[in-house]
């Protein structure tokens, strides 16, 4: 499993009228995406600015591996998610989105 988190607003919608679908897409989407298609397998991918909320929010978080990507024309700024509360990320379980 890998996990690309980005926060930012979006533009979501039902679309279909066979089997409507909820949709949310934009360029904030496209960089959740594209952090996730740049995971290592077993790991978590977060923007910038989500590591700033995260480390503002929670002590105890380490971040490995800057890096950036290109997505539609701007670089991002990742950071690979290591440790929450001195638990690995890569051995801790995920349940809806949420590292237990």
């Amino acid at each position: 499993m890998r996990i690309g988190i980005h926060v930012g607003p979006v533009v979501g919608g039902i679309l279909g009228e066979t089997r409507p679908r909820y949709f949310v897409w934009g360029k904030n989407t496209s960089i959740a995406e594209a952090l996730e298609s740049s995971c290592p397998p077993g790991q978590v991918l977060v923007s910038d600015g989500v590591a700033r909320l995260i480390v503002t929010a929670s002590g105890g978080v380490d971040f490995d591996n800057p890096s950036t990507l290109i997505v539609e024309g701007s670089e991002v700024q990742a950071k690979q998610l290591r440790r929450v509360g001195g638990r690995s990320v890569a051995s801790s379980t995920v349940v809806s989105g949420v590292i237990l």
